[in-house]
């Protein structure tokens, strides 16, 4: 995230991201609920994508739907 920052790369790294989540089969339904957020929230604030956004965060809060900081970015 610091390297697309400072480059503008946002659509890769939300690529690559997507990519790490998708092919990870290890994860905790809270670690994959956590990085899902991150996705999310780069798809929104950086890349201006609302509905890919949208539909990142509902996958997001089906891995781990107790997560509070998920359920306040949909609220939000």
């Amino acid at each position: 995230e610091r390297l697309a920052q400072a480059r503008g790369g946002w659509a890769d790294a939300a690529a690559a991201l997507a990519a790490a989540i998708d092919g990870a089969r290890e994860l905790s339904s809270a670690s994959r609920g956590e990085l899902l957020l991150r996705l999310a929230t780069m798809e929104r604030d950086e890349l201006k994508d609302g509905a890919a956004a949208e539909a990142t965060f509902q996958r997001a809060l089906a891995a781990d739907p107790d997560n509070l900081d998920t359920l306040r970015s949909i609220e939000a």
